[in-house]
Parts: structure tokens; sequence; C-alpha cells
């Protein structure tokens, strides 16, 4: 899908967002790729923690935004805004 140029020609309406590390994601059956490998929360799902994924997200996001402290001084107000978001 990456290599035949399926993804590029995807409108932006075709995707969804993640809440917290703001990725995006199909959400429209593509070619050849099974739907739970595009999506992080079906795959969570299919192995059967997907009650597991939203507690995982947020302590990964967690993690992040504590080890980028040491960097924060060091970067752009667009780097900052672009790391994860945990409400």
């Amino acid at each position: 899908a990456i290599h035949d140029g399926t993804l590029a020609g995807l409108p932006e309406s075709s995707y969804e967002t993640l809440d917290v590390f703001g990725l995006k994601h199909p959400k429209v059956q593509v070619k050849d790729v099974p739907e739970d490998v595009l999506s992080p929360r079906l795959a969570w799902a299919a192995s059967g923690k997907g009650e597991e994924y939203e507690v995982k997200v947020r302590h990964l996001a967690g993690l992040f935004e504590k080890n980028f402290k040491q960097y924060e001084d060091r970067c752009s107000t667009d780097v900052i805004a672009a790391g994860p978001h945990v409400a």
C-alpha cells in the first residue's frame, strides 16, 4: 500500500487521527492490508487486550512527556506542540 501509492491516493477524509499522539491512520479498507494492522485500537482488540489499549497509550504518552522535558528548552513551540496530549 505504501509502495504502490495506495496511501498517497487516499483523501484526507479517509484518515482517522489518534487522540493522544495525533498520528493518522486510514479508517477505510486498504488493498491487501488487514484492517487491524492499520488501526492500533483494532489490533489490541483482536488480540483480546482492547480494554488495555487506552491505559497503555496514556502510559506511553506520559513516559514520552517526562523524557521530553529535558529537551523542551531547545525546541520550537511547533515541536513541543507536536508531542502527545494527555488530557
